[in-house]
């Protein structure tokens, strides 16, 4: 009977323990969200000057030839992008003389007006729509390097020396 006195004192401490005490509850795991930029939302400039150019120069040019040309085709001058394209379309399927003046002297022009104003227009989109820091190097990114001199043995065929170098 002696022994069953301890016994049951600590069965009824763990009965009460098991009673009394709160369940354990784990923490909800911490979210983590990445990093917001540093400068949001900005536009390469750099981008942006190099499409206005790239669209601004062809177009004008088109513009005045369409105005001072008599040439009924070349009035598709007027419309960006396109217009020069429609324009060499409409020379080649015309069948009067008064449309097909020139087609030679002026299918590469009318190419690549269409081809560099389709590009500005390009760069221009590509800017706004993906707005960010413009590219930095890698080496700009890195740490710059820290100051180190190395001295080393060498040999040479005339003799031996002390060879120093590192970076500074």
């Amino acid at each position: 009977m002696a022994h069953r006195i301890p016994l049951a004192v600590a069965a009824s401490i763990v009965a009460a323990a098991c009673t009394l005490g709160q369940a354990a509850r784990a923490e909800p795991p911490p979210t983590i969200a990445p990093a917001a930029p540093e400068h949001p939302g900005r536009v390469d400039p750099m981008l942006v000057m190099t499409g206005a150019v790239f669209f601004g120069i062809p177009y004008a040019t088109s513009v005045a030839t369409a105005a001072t040309s008599y040439v009924p085709a070349d009035k598709f001058l007027y419309i960006p992008v396109a217009g020069p394209a429609v324009d060499l379309i409409v020379r080649n399927t015309c069948s009067a003389e008064a449309c097909k003046q020139g087609i030679g002297s002026v299918a590469l022009p009318l190419a690549l007006d269409t081809l560099a104003q389709a590009a500005g227009v390009a760069m221009i989109v590509t800017a706004f729509a993906s707005p960010g820091e413009p590219p930095v190097s890698a080496y700009a990114k890195a740490d710059p390097p820290k100051p180190q001199l190395r001295v080393v043995p060498s040999a040479y065929a005339g003799g031996a020396g002390v060879t120093a170098f590192g970076t500074f």
